[in-house]
């Protein structure tokens, strides 16, 4: 209401559009760095992480960006940064501790005939 009062029917107007937002955490000097020192390999071998980036940025930068967050479906600086550069989140398939490789491979070759039904490719 004191908004109306001071300002009129201007004022019920959605002011959200004219709100810029935060200010990026990097430059786009900064971000220039990140990208090309993501193309090489981290500086302790392996795949670019999050926490390895925000080490990096730490380090070479002297800024603290965050990893986590509040929102559930809100990007964090580092990984908002990791996706926009087209990195893609990388995890090998689990393997048990105790998995046979060769009785797999025999069980799948072996029981792909069992299973078919009648009809199915493969059976002439």
């Amino acid at each position: 209401m004191r908004r109306y009062n001071l300002q009129g029917p201007e004022a019920l107007r959605d002011g959200r559009h004219n709100n810029p937002g935060a200010r990026p955490k990097l430059t786009p000097e900064e971000t220039l760095r990140v990208l090309q020192a993501l193309e090489g390999p981290p500086p302790d071998g392996g795949l670019w992480t999050g926490p390895k980036l925000q080490r990096w940025v730490a380090e070479h930068l002297g800024k603290r960006l965050s990893l986590v967050t509040s929102g559930a479906r809100i990007l964090t600086p580092i990984y908002r940064l990791l996706h926009e550069a087209g990195f893609a989140l990388r995890v090998p398939r689990p393997v048990h501790r105790k998995a046979e490789r060769e009785a797999q491979e025999a069980f799948k070759k072996n029981s792909a005939k069992r299973w078919r039904r009648p009809g199915q490719r493969g059976e002439g």
